[in-house]
């Protein structure tokens, strides 16, 4: 079914979509939750660390 929704937004690489249903339903809230906070705080620290390096870097490096 998500592929299919996927395929009808003309979402780019829709064979995504199930893969992420999948490993979302597999999982129980006890054990997505330190998982979903531990990918959070990845996700910000790449993001500062692409920040730093953005303003202390020049483009043509």
């Amino acid at each position: 079914m998500s592929y299919l929704v996927a395929h009808l937004f003309r979402l780019p690489e829709a064979y995504w979509a199930p893969m992420s249903t999948l490993i979302v339903m597999q999982s129980t809230l006890s054990a997505a939750l330190p998982i979903s906070v531990q990918y959070v705080a990845g996700t910000a620290v790449g993001a500062a660390v692409g920040a730093v390096t953005a303003v202390y870097f020049p483009a043509n490096v």
